[in-house]
């Protein structure tokens, strides 16, 4: 957040260098004028003609000491913003909000969901097709799945926590796990509602349909535990940011004596992360912050 600030307060004040010098410029053409014997009103009106309009030059002048839109993007720390961990996130919950914005029957959703929540009731459903109740969606598919693959992440977060791994990333990856079945469950519930609603001209067609959706929803939920997995070893445990400058060393054909390894650093001087074959690791250092 400070880099943002900053480089919005430089931004600020390479404009408002335009208007002081823009200022200055026209004080000085008044008082040449002036001083040639005109009156103010006759030097402020041949300074307006000897300088130009503000717009003119405005353009140009911001330009070239980077005070316009383009100037603004260099300024802000963008491209740092994907190694940042608030970036997955927010880009979770923007999924998930709009999903359920776009769905007219997102109360139905909502509720599929809080059914399939401990402790509470499920949303009983005789049929699948059609639906009966009307609009409820079912969602035992989606809740055993997604609960098989969080045990397994919660298995992984506390063995990982037994070896020394900070509860600072512990935490961070709970909370990215619960952001991820969230997302899921949303997933499942709006997609079954479309699967569901849509008319096939034949039951045949629509079950081998639901089928390769079942079988598509577990091989995301695989691959979206996997990502976590690769995510949640790479970040830095001190600064939670995925670390950059990926150098490589070794054989890629190597299996034993010498394989291949990912060196990166974290650019806030934080250590270095290691990735092989075999394992990751972050080996914690006193480096100096990139700029």
């Amino acid at each position: 957040m400070r880099e943002w600030l900053q480089g919005l307060a430089i931004w600020w004040q390479r404009r408002r260098r335009f208007s002081e010098e823009w200022r200055f410029h026209q004080q000085m053409t008044r008082s040449e004028f002036e001083s040639l014997g005109l009156t103010p009103m006759e030097a402020r009106r041949y300074a307006a003609r000897r300088v130009g309009r503000r717009s003119t030059h405005r353009r140009a002048a911001m330009r070239a000491i980077g005070g316009d839109a383009r100037g603004l993007i260099e300024l802000l720390p963008l491209r740092s913003l994907r190694r940042s961990p608030a970036l997955v996130p927010c880009l979770l919950a923007i999924a998930a909000l709009l999903a359920l914005a776009c769905n007219p029957y997102r109360s139905q959703v909502l509720a599929s969901i809080c059914g399939a929540l401990p402790l509470s009731s499920p949303v009983a459903t005789e049929r699948l097709i059609p639906l009966t109740p009307a609009g409820s969606v079912p969602i035992g598919f989606a809740s055993v799945t997604l609960q098989i693959f969080g045990l397994a992440g919660l298995a992984r977060i506390a063995m990982r926590h037994r070896h020394g791994v900070p509860w600072r990333q512990s935490v961070y990856a709970i909370g990215m796990l619960l952001e991820i079945a969230s997302v899921g469950m949303v997933a499942w519930a709006t997609s079954l509602q479309l699967l569901l609603a849509w008319r096939w001209g034949s039951d045949g067609v629509q079950g081998f349909t639901l089928l390769l959706f079942l079988v598509a929803y577990a091989w995301a939920a695989w691959w979206a535990w996997q990502t976590w997995s690769r995510d949640m070893e790479r970040r830095c445990p001190v600064c939670l940011r995925l670390p950059g400058m990926p150098e490589a060393r070794g054989k890629a054909l190597d299996v034993l004596i010498e394989p291949r390894e990912v060196e990166s650093i974290c650019l806030q001087g934080h250590g270095l992360a290691i990735e092989s074959r075999w394992s990751n690791r972050f080996e914690s250092g006193c480096s100096m912050p990139l700029p």
